[in-house]
């Protein structure tokens, strides 16, 4: 009995050695596809880490190419913007590199230089210059040499004119990379300045042409210009009268309170005057009797009030008017020993009668109107002094 169950025992051990080796080996078998499982798992990992770091490098990739993106689009909005303001502006512009290579030109400056769109990069020197005075080549090597902005007008071969101005290009870094010309269009201008000039030449003839001194003072009362009437009248000279303050001229004869007021007032309220008198003595030409009258002139395009001041010398009428005042005045007696007076004072001086065109017998005794018309008629003072000088030579005894 013992023996059996030893037996028995035995053989259940047995089959649970084998039993165990079977789980043993399946565990093993396990355990290797385990391990093969955890390397593909490993493996697979690392693709995904790779993977993942692609993708990383897409992304940031991806983010690079947006940026680009977004300059490229502001880039071409900024050159779409300056095309348009160049288009605006109707500016003819050419754009030149350090060589002075053209880079780029605006539509309008083939115009000027005749360019086609595959004469980028070729050199300036070799397109001719619609121009006059062409000197274009070398205007922009001086202002690359000194980098200070260069201005010209000059005239095309049509006629026209252009402002030419060029200077250096400068990038944002401040470095000079080239030079920029500008073609700006003043044909009107210079047509108006010229209208302007010979506008102002025809007014200064007239007024020149005018036989009363004229005058044209600024808001200061300085003078601007007087005609040739004026300085042949008081004697003096431009230098002695332009820019100097009326009240200050000569030895200041027309410093009156009276005409400050009336001056101040044509500025002010644009207030004219007529037949302001003024008697004074002016060396060299002596005591005179002076009617003055002036206008505002108000220039529109500046704002700038001025007055013309004409003067008119009553002296040789005042006297008439004197000595008609004081004929009506004098008893009759005296009047006609007045009228024999003249009538030996003209035998006498003779050249008086051709001068005045008058003859003795419009004198007579008692007719006041021969008399006043001779005072009346106006002398050549200068005839008269050459003639009297003469008659001096000829007949001592006159003197």
């Amino acid at each position: 009995m013992p023996r059996r169950q030893l037996a028995a025992n035995k053989q259940y051990l047995q089959s649970v050695i084998r039993e165990a080796e079977d789980a043993t080996r399946e565990l093993q078998s396990t355990n290797k596809e385990l391990q093969s499982s955890n390397e593909e798992l490993q493996s697979m990992n690392e693709e995904l880490q790779t993977s993942q770091e692609g993708l990383q490098s897409v992304n940031e990739e991806l983010a690079v190419n947006s940026e680009l993106q977004r300059k490229m689009d502001e880039l071409s909005k900024s050159n779409s913007d300056m095309n348009n303001l160049l288009a605006g502006t109707e500016i003819a512009a050419i754009f030149l590199d350090n060589k002075l290579r053209i880079k780029r030109f605006t539509p309008l400056a083939t115009d000027m230089v005749k360019l086609i769109p595959s004469d980028i990069g070729s050199p300036l020197e070799q397109f001719a210059a619609n121009l006059a005075d062409e000197n274009l080549v070398g205007d922009v090597k001086q202002v690359m040499n000194t980098l200070r902005y260069r201005d010209r007008e000059v005239r095309t071969e049509q006629g026209q004119w252009r402002l030419i101005r060029i200077h250096p290009y400068r990038t944002e870094e401040n470095v000079i990379d080239g030079a920029v010309i500008t073609f700006t269009d003043i044909t009107r201008t210079k047509q108006v300045r010229q209208s302007s000039e010979d506008a102002r030449l025809f007014a200064e003839s007239i007024v020149d042409t005018v036989r009363e001194p004229l005058l044209v003072l600024d808001a200061g009362l300085r003078v601007i210009t007087a005609n040739r009437s004026f300085y042949t009248a008081f004697r003096v000279s431009r230098a002695e009268t332009e820019n100097r303050r009326f009240f200050e001229l000569g030895q200041r004869q027309w410093d009156i309170p009276g005409l400050k007021k009336l001056l101040a007032g044509v500025l002010a309220r644009n207030k004219a005057f007529s037949d302001f008198e003024v008697e004074n003595d002016f060396p060299p030409i002596g005591k005179r009797t002076m009617l003055l009258t002036a206008r505002g002139i108000e220039q529109q395009g500046e704002k700038k009030r001025m007055i013309l001041l004409a003067i008119d010398d009553i002296t040789v009428r005042r006297q008439a008017e004197n000595a008609m005042k004081r004929l009506n005045e004098t008893p009759e007696q005296h009047v006609a020993d007045g009228h024999r007076r003249w009538k030996t004072l003209l035998k006498r001086r003779r050249p008086l009668i051709f001068i005045t065109g008058y003859d003795i017998d419009e004198f007579k005794t008692g007719d006041l109107a021969g008399l006043i018309a001779f005072l009346s008629k106006p002398i050549d003072f200068d005839l008269l002094k050459d003639t009297l000088e003469s008659l001096a030579k000829k007949h001592p005894r006159h003197k």
